[in-house]
């Protein structure tokens, strides 16, 4: 996963790791495509979330383009608190709920 900052969408410096491993996997298999899949933890309002996590899922497709990802190899799609890993009753769960996915697509 990538994770990011209550209510951001900004790419952390230490997300730089998995997303190295995500261009490397891609340009080694050129017929590979993948979803990029936006989540938030449940602070704020439903609709604001599903905003968010569709600008962190655009903005990590975004910088995958910038890294030489072709864009019609990648979706991206927000469902804001609808599909948590974590409990969002503590600080450390809803941390992990912040996050992007990746999805490998047939």
């Amino acid at each position: 996963y990538i994770n990011f900052d209550t209510a951001k969408w900004d790419i952390k410096p230490e997300s730089q790791g998995t997303i190295d491993e995500i261009v490397s996997m891609l340009k080694s298999d050129t017929k590979l495509k993948i979803s990029v899949e936006g989540h938030t933890d449940n602070v704020g309002a439903a609709s604001a979330n599903l905003v968010l996590s569709q600008q962190r899922a655009h903005k990590v497709l975004e910088h995958l383009e910038t890294l030489g990802v072709s864009r019609a190899r990648m979706t991206a799609k927000g469902y804001g608190t609808s599909r948590p890993v974590a409990s969002n009753l503590t600080e450390e769960g809803r941390s992990r709920n912040r996050r992007t996915a990746f999805e490998i697509l047939p």
